[in-house]
């Protein structure tokens, strides 16, 4: 194994146990004797709930598509209790991923609302059988969309992996 000793400077440099020879960090041989060493398992960090960062990452993704409220909690928990920077970007990026799908939904619906109205209109009016909706085939196509979206977040939130979305980034290393 190698051993690890604190600096001056407070960082960590890591030790040969062969030959002592100073090495970077998460090396796999010595540059000197040529040792090897084995890498450490990954260990996921822990909530303050007692279960792995994953999983409540993956919690709050699939939280998305079952109930908003249990994912606005979540959300809420996540940023003002957690301290884990992953952690709040992946709740800022569902929740913001959420906010996106919802506008679609509701924008597909003020269209269809408009396009009802004005059937009606001219129906009433001039006796005409007209029947105008926005294709329901678009709004199924979002609504599987958002499922697999969600679905694939999640899974990939479990291993501390995320999926990029280069705005929602941008927005998140910019406002956390």
């Amino acid at each position: 194994m190698i051993t690890e000793i604190n600096n001056r400077k407070g960082e960590n440099n890591m030790f040969c146990p062969n030959c002592g020879n100073n090495i970077p960090d998460n090396s796999q041989f010595c540059p000197r004797c040529g040792m090897q060493f084995q890498a450490k398992p990954f260990t996921q960090p822990r909530t303050r709930l007692g279960i792995t960062v994953g999983m409540l990452g993956a919690a709050i993704c699939f939280s998305a598509l079952i109930n908003p409220v249990i994912l606005a909690l979540l959300a809420v928990y996540v940023l003002f209790v957690e301290k884990d920077k992953w952690l709040k970007g992946i709740a800022i990026k569902v929740v913001v991923l959420y906010l996106g799908f919802f506008f679609a939904f509701e924008v597909i619906d003020g269209i269809n609302f408009a396009l009802g109205s004005f059937t009606n209109f001219f129906n009433y009016w001039f006796e005409m059988g007209w029947s105008m909706r926005f294709p329901a085939m678009i709004s199924n196509i979002i609504s599987l969309a958002r499922m697999i979206i969600f679905i694939v977040f999640g899974f990939s939130a479990m291993n501390m992996k995320g999926i990029s979305i280069r705005k929602i980034d941008e927005f998140v290393e910019n406002n956390l």
